[in-house]
C-alpha cells in the first residue's frame, strides 16, 4: 500500500527552514550522527518523504543548518559592526565579543559550521558565500579602523584571517575543554579580545 501524504506536508510553508531548526536541535541534544531526514519528518509529524523535497541527503541537509547557521552569525557580526554612535574601534571589540557569544549560545550550529568533516568536505557554493559573508564583517571593520589610523595599515586578508584564526581557537578550547565559572569565562573574554586588538594595533 502506498504511503498516503498528509496534507501538513503540502501546505507546510516554512517546512524547509523548519526541518534547518530542527536539525540543529536534533545535533545539540545527541549530535550529528543522530540526524536522519526520516526522523527529521518524525520529529515535524510530515511524511517520510517530505524532506527529501528539501534536501536531496543528509549531507545537504547538513550543508544548509551550516548555511543558515552563518547567515546567523554574520547577523550578530553585522549589528555590532553598525551600532550608531560608536567608536569603529569598540565596535571591533564588540565585535569579538559577539563572535565569542555565538559561539557559546549556538554550539550545535558553530561547531557544525567549522568543525563537521562532512559540511568542511563537501562544502556547497551557497554555503561558501555565506561563511565568506560572515569573514566580509571583519573586514569592514578593519578596513574601517584602518582609515581612521587605530590599526596597522598592513593586508586586510592577512589582517581579517589573524583575528578569525584567535578567536576561532580560543572558542573551540572553550567548547572541547572549558569548566569554569562565568566569571572566569568573563574575564578570559575580555583578555582575549584586548590582546586580539593588541595584535592588530599600529607599533
Amino acid at each position: 500500500m502506498t504511503e498516503k501524504e498528509p496534507k501538513s506536508t503540502y501546505h507546510k510553508v516554512n517546512l524547509r527552514e523548519s526541518l534547518i531548526t530542527e536539525a540543529a536541535r536534533m545535533i545539540q541534544e545527541e549530535g550529528v550522527a543522530s540526524v536522519t531526514l526520516r526522523g527529521l519528518g518524525q520529529r515535524l509529524d510530515v511524511s517520510r518523504t517530505a524532506p527529501y523535497r528539501h534536501f536531496e541527503d543528509k549531507t545537504d541537509l547538513l550543508c544548509a543548518v551550516s548555511e543558515y547557521g552563518f547567515t546567523l552569525f554574520r547577523q550578530a557580526l553585522e549589528t555590532e559592526r553598525l551600532s550608531p554612535g560608536v567608536r569603529a574601534i569598540s565596535r571591533f571589540q564588540n565585535m569579538g565579543r559577539a563572535y565569542i557569544h555565538f559561539a557559546l549560545e549556538n554550539t550545535s550550529y558553530y561547531s557544525l559550521m567549522f568543525r563537521e568533516p562532512t559540511v568542511v568536505d563537501h562544502q556547497t557554493a551557497s554555503l561558501k558565500a555565506a561563511g565568506d559573508a560572515a569573514l566580509n564583517e571583519l573586514k569592514l571593520i578593519l578596513e574601517e579602523c584602518q582609515n581612521e589610523g587605530l590599526v596597522a595599515q598592513e593586508n586586510l586578508d592577512l589582517q581579517a584571517m589573524f583575528v578569525w584564526s584567535g578567536m576561532h581557537g580560543y572558542c573551540s578550547l572553550l567548547l572541547d575543554k572549558y569548566q569554569g565559572e562565568e566569571g572566569e569565562l568573563s574575564r578570559m573574554t575580555e583578555y582575549m579580545v584586548s590582546k586580539v586588538l593588541q595584535g592588530v594595533s599600529k607599533h
